[in-house]
């Protein structure tokens, strides 16, 4: 008779808290999974958040890459106008996105233009308003602040934004990251999210789907957007009516525009120091149609335009110009991501024929 019995069959310790650890990580996962589809359900949708840091990444990489660059800059229309795959494709290099959204570009290109690491090509987005300095100045200014301070010439913050706008680019939850006591309600509650019609993608380009847009509503905020002032009524009989009064206005509120060459001093110092160290730089006015085109052509007739700009040491592209470039966009201002591929082609080709690239 045994006198004693075996414990082999009983789990240890290390081997229970292995059981409930993989139970945990399961569960966890398990719900991540439920999170991520209820947030694609009601959709949401993966989308990198355009941040300082994200910025600041490019603008290191655009240092790095040296004379390799194409480095992009203005503000949205640039953001949303340019496909970087088929930039790249075409030129050879590599393409930098350093647009801001509603931003002047004016101390983006003095930073640039005082960085002997910048080389390479510089295209700017530009419209006649923005050649000038601006009091509409704080976010650049955040933004560069903060590339200096907490970016420049360190690793650490790139590969940690590189991780962080990858993982956003493929998860809705991380993306729509809300407090997590907000999370099951969002999850579980009726009805859907707004879904947005931009998307950001890890190297700060931006599509614009107008399919998933508010309609007409869009359209008008753009145009007062663009007019900057209030119309004298509210309600319109229809769009004949406020197409007249939108005209009428933009005539009778035409501001004084100071053309005199001591405006664009700084951006023809920018200018010319690129210049100096080889630095080849494009400007162009992307295109603009419907009223908003109108009120351009008002505002700033293509005359002023070409007195401003024939004064600056770098290739000038105005989509006025060149029939190819015109087309029709929903909010009059911005391409649509249906059209951005055929307008960076034929973009591309107007600047090698003017041997800018």
């Amino acid at each position: 008779m045994p006198l004693s019995t075996s414990s082999s069959s009983r789990p240890t310790p290390d081997k229970v808290l292995s059981q409930y650890l993989l139970v945990g990580l399961l569960t966890g996962l398990l719900l991540v999974g439920i999170a991520e589809n209820g947030i694609r359900i009601k959709g949401g949708r993966p989308d990198v958040r355009d941040t300082p840091e994200l910025w600041s990444a490019q603008r290191q990489r655009a240092a790095k890459l040296g004379t390799k660059a194409i480095t992009l800059v203005g503000a949205s229309r640039m953001q949303l106008g340019i496909n970087l795959d088929i930039l790249n494709q075409l030129t050879g290099k590599e393409p930098v996105q350093l647009a801001i959204d509603g931003s002047p570009f004016l101390e983006i290109l003095e930073d640039l233009a005082n960085d002997p690491d910048i080389k390479g090509n510089i295209l700017i987005s530009a419209t006649l308003g923005s050649l000038k300095p601006t009091r509409n100045n704080l976010r650049p200014m955040q933004w560069l602040r903060y590339y200096h301070t907490n970016f420049r010439g360190l690793w650490q913050p790139s590969v940690e934004q590189a991780l962080m706008s990858r993982l956003q680019s493929v998860s809705a939850l991380y993306a729509n990251l809300l407090p997590l006591d907000w999370l099951l309600s969002m999850v579980f509650a009726d009805g859907r999210y707004n879904v947005n019609y931009l998307k950001t993608y890890p190297s700060r380009e931006r599509d614009a789907d107008f399919t998933l847009a508010k309609l007409p509503d869009l359209y008008i905020k753009r145009v007062l957007h663009n007019l900057g002032t209030r119309l004298p009524r509210k309600d319109f009989k229809n769009e004949k009516e406020f197409n007249e009064t939108v005209i009428e206005t933009a005539r009778s509120t035409r501001p004084h525009i100071n053309t005199s060459p001591d405006q664009f001093q700084r951006l023809y110092d920018a200018l010319d120091k690129l210049k100096k160290r080889g630095v080849k730089v494009s400007i162009i006015n992307f295109p603009n149609s419907r009223l908003v085109k109108a009120i351009e052509d008002i505002r700033y007739p293509k005359k002023l335009w070409d007195k401003v700009t024939g004064r600056l040491p770098a290739t000038i592209v105005d989509y006025r110009d060149y029939p190819e470039l015109q087309y029709a966009l929903t909010d009059g201002s911005h391409l649509d991501k249906s059209q951005k591929s055929e307008f960076t082609r034929r973009l591309v080709s107007i600047l090698k024929r003017l041997g800018a690239l």
